[in-house]
């Protein structure tokens, strides 16, 4: 009997798979929000993900670490995750919160108090 090896995925497999990795803080998935920057995949199963961060310090780097390795590692055909990591650049991060921004907006619970309310605190 001869084991057979899953073929590892494509790119395009790959990239499917990031979009159920979720942004905690931005609330949106790391391909639509441009944070995976490429995807390759080696014969073996070795898929390399290019990750830019908002900031280089990102305190949710090691969340989002784990939130990719545990998506893309549900592929039979993955046999090692490497995640390389970059930092947006100021265009990139302005374009990002925009996205945010109007994510935030849409997805905001409807009120009952009139868009022109004015509010006055003492």
């Amino acid at each position: 009997m001869t084991g057979r090896r899953v073929p590892p995925p494509t790119p395009a497999e790959v990239t499917n798979l990031l979009r159920a990795v979720i942004d905690p803080e931005l609330g949106d998935n790391i391909v639509d929000l441009g944070m995976a920057t490429g995807v390759t995949v080696s014969d073996e199963g070795l898929v390399t993900i290019g990750v830019k961060l908002t900031i280089k310090g990102c305190p949710l780097r090691v969340q989002i670490k784990n939130d990719v390795e545990s998506r893309v590692t549900t592929h039979p055909g993955v046999t090692k995750v490497k995640i390389e990591w970059g930092e947006m650049d100021s265009e990139e991060r302005t374009a990002v919160m925009t996205r945010a921004r109007w994510n935030a907006k849409e997805n905001a619970p409807a009120t009952q108090i009139p868009l022109n309310t004015r509010i006055l605190a003492i």
